[in-house]
């Protein structure tokens, strides 16, 4: 069976699911409320813009500022360039498409990007059921689960009720189980921002990031912080608010850059930071042309509390110009040890010294190995790469790493290292220069981050 035979068998008014780019969140709330599937979707011009689901709506309401509340619209609320399905494709492929993106429904769109209906998990799954019901020995349709032909022994006991029940629980479950996650999270990230006595509000961010996993993400780092806040995920809403006011934070992703100069050109003093999932091969390139994005967050679709962690701390360090220092990136009260840099040899104990605390700790040899692999390069770096002289020569680069090195006190670092029962952190400090932006740019793959 294809998608749109289960459009034909199971119609849907579309009225009803509909809302415009342009209607009030309390409209589409109410919209949801009456809606028999549970989502909306977005439309303009008979095109599909987005779709929005209970946890698109709870997360403004739940947590937002309430004149945020006030001004949100359809367009805001939505996740946009939402996963389609085509009419004539089979119920298996729609299946496989809401396992691989964790979605319960998908709109139907046709080769003119017209909208046919809708689909719901729940009846694709229904209609398998029911298609390969001679497999489970009755029909779902039958009251009492008679047996067609000759049933499988491990089905004879088997009601259609109880199996229609599982599949409500397990949606349901689905469902309280994101709600669930949206509430932790921005339980947590409250918690991170009152811990860390963050207090943004004398600052005016426009965020303009149309992935919604970085909105939830950036809503739940920003959104107890007393900053001004405007979300949007339209480029076009984002380009008539920058000429509207003065913005101190813009933060954008790779599909809404551009807003980047915009913003810049309207205010030379505005401080940009760019979001990303991706890789630095991928995204380095595309920062060529805005010198001025010097403040990179990269997330992480596994662990959002470090994404989150990264966001917080990226803003921070952006509007307050304190920028290093790996106790920002740990938990406030986390202990973080100092030794300093002297020499080749006296690198050896440092490591030793760092070992042995995250050992006591509990942490792995395995990972205690990797991690003084890493100090052990920041460590060469501080004590061969790093130092120069007055008029700019190294001194100990073109040295074998052999070569025993003393700094002098002028010249020696500092190395940090802590933990916070979740992350480590460890950072090695000298008094010498800095990489230049252009061998940033020219040398991705050699960067460390």
């Amino acid at each position: 069976m294809n998608v749109i035979d289960l459009i034909d068998r199971e119609p849907t008014d579309l009225d009803r699911i509909f809302v415009g780019s342009r209607d009030s969140a309390n409209l589409v709330a109410q919209k949801l409320r009456e809606s028999p599937l549970r989502v909306l979707l977005v439309v303009k011009s008979g095109k599909l813009l987005g779709i929005i689901s209970e946890h698109d709506v709870i997360e403004p309401y739940l947590f937002g500022d309430r004149n945020v509340k006030s001004k949100l619209l359809a367009l805001d609320l939505m996740s946009p360039r939402p996963v389609t399905v085509k009419p004539d494709q089979s119920l298996e492929k729609a299946l496989s498409l809401c396992v691989k993106h964790s979605i319960s429904h998908l709109p139907v769109v046709d080769e003119k990007k017209q909208i046919r209906g809708i689909v719901s998990l729940k009846q694709m799954v229904t209609q398998v059921l029911t298609t390969f019901d001679s497999l489970l020995g009755f029909s779902l349709d039958s009251q009492e689960g008679k047996s067609h032909g000759r049933a499988r022994p491990d089905s004879v006991h088997l009601n259609p009720k109880e199996i229609m029940s599982k599949i409500d629980h397990a949606i349901e479950g689905f469902r309280e189980s994101v709600f669930s996650e949206i509430k932790s999270g921005f339980a947590e990230g409250n918690s991170l921002v009152k811990d860390a006595s963050i207090n943004f509000d004398h600052l005016s961010i426009l965020f303009c990031v149309p992935n919604s996993k970085s909105q939830r993400m950036a809503k739940v780092a920003l959104s107890s912080t007393g900053a001004e806040i405007d979300f949007t995920a339209d480029y076009e809403k984002a380009k008539v608010l920058v000429y509207e006011k003065k913005f101190d934070l813009v933060i954008v992703d790779k599909d809404t850059i551009k807003l980047a100069a915009l913003a810049r050109e309207r205010d030379p003093q505005t401080k940009i930071i760019m979001l990303t999932f991706d890789s630095p091969e991928t995204y380095i390139p595309l920062l060529g042309p805005y010198p001025y994005i010097n403040n990179i967050v990269s997330l992480s679709h596994a662990d959002h509390k470090f994404s989150i962690k990264g966001i917080l701390s990226t803003v921070r360090k952006t509007t307050t110009s304190d920028i290093f220092g790996i106790e920002k990136y740990l938990e406030l009260g986390s202990q973080i040890n100092q030794e300093p840099i002297c020499s080749s040899d006296q690198r050896l104990i440092v490591i030793k010294k760092m070992k042995t605390f995250f050992s006591e700790l509990g942490l792995t040899k395995s990972l205690i190995s990797r991690i003084a692999m890493v100090a052990e390069e920041l460590l060469l770096n501080a004590i061969y790469d790093a130092p120069i002289s007055s008029s700019g020569e190294p001194l100990y680069n073109n040295l074998d790493r052999r070569v025993q090195v003393t700094l002098r006190p002028h010249e020696q670092g500092t190395f940090h290292y802590g933990c916070d029962g979740s992350y480590v952190g460890i950072a090695a400090t000298d008094p010498f220069g800095s990489i230049k932006k252009t061998d940033s740019f020219s040398l991705p793959s050699k960067l460390l981050f």
